[in-house]
């Protein structure tokens, strides 16, 4: 059997080396002596197996960006919940552009070298902290790739989503109605993924005069909370100054990832 010549970069062969976990040395494929010729052909027919898996998912997945389409295939086949990879992948089209925005471009290697040095700065398509990957058991190395990132997020969102169930959060949707996803579980976990989960807990009106006039609800356990009237599904709207001067409020920030996964309708 022939040894087939496949029209694909080095750059490619790398990417798909390493998510197939075929070889850790790409230069393999280059090698001539005799003695690794077996090698070279297996290594190929696994390359060109594995090109072909990657132009069916993005076949398949076609509402998806074709660097994550064949990460949404394998961790749906590792049994991922689709919704929340719906989630994930709005937060890197939040976050990153899809790892294609201008501004992540310019400042995504610096970030990637001061967190190498112990700054706890956000790195990789889904602008995880290393702090939180530490949290959630993922290394730096692997959530500044593709799939590292979609894992992760995944996980952050999981995460959340699990404490808000334990806060009486459900599927019905949340204060930010049709401009959020249409469940309010999701709502706060997107809300967390941008400020901490310390804004999943349950929410009571207030009985503080200008609060109410204001429509400003409170933390159940705060003195000003009128603990008699929760209210369900309740996301609070902050407002936070990022490093650069950008304002963020947390309704926007939700409302624009909410936007991402109303788009993602092929699976």
């Amino acid at each position: 059997m022939k040894n087939q010549n496949i029209n694909i970069s080095t750059e490619e062969k790398k990417r798909i080396l390493e998510m197939y976990n075929i070889s850790k040395n790409v230069n393999s494929l280059n090698e001539q002596p005799e003695s690794v010729m077996d090698r070279r052909l297996g290594i190929s027919q696994n390359i060109e197996r594995a090109t072909q898996e990657i132009s069916d998912a993005e076949k398949k997945y076609n509402c998806v960006p074709k660097k994550f389409a064949s990460r949404v295939k394998i961790l749906i086949d590792k049994g991922y919940n689709k919704n929340i990879l719906k989630l994930a992948l709005s937060i890197i089209g939040r976050e990153s552009s899809f790892s294609s925005g201008t501004r992540y471009s310019i400042l995504e290697p610096a970030k990637e070298i001061a967190s190498f040095f112990g700054v706890n700065t956000s790195v990789g398509p889904a602008q995880m902290s290393s702090e939180t990957a530490e949290e959630l058991g993922l290394k730096l190395s692997y959530i500044t790739t593709y799939l590292g990132a979609l894992d992760g997020a995944y996980q952050k969102l999981l995460k959340s989503i699990n404490i808000a169930k334990s806060k009486g959060y459900t599927v019905q949707s949340s204060n930010l109605g049709n401009e959020g996803t249409g469940m309010g579980i999701y709502d706060i976990a997107i809300a967390a993924y941008n400020t901490g989960d310390g804004i999943i807990t349950k929410w009571c009106e207030s009985n503080v005069p200008e609060r109410i006039k204001q429509g400003f609800r409170n933390k159940c356990n705060s003195s000003e909370a009128d603990k008699t009237k929760e209210v369900k599904n309740y996301v609070p709207n902050y407002k936070t100054e990022r490093w650069d001067g950008v304002e963020i409020t947390t309704h926007g920030y939700v409302k624009e990832t909410a936007g991402y996964f109303k788009d993602f309708n092929c699976f």
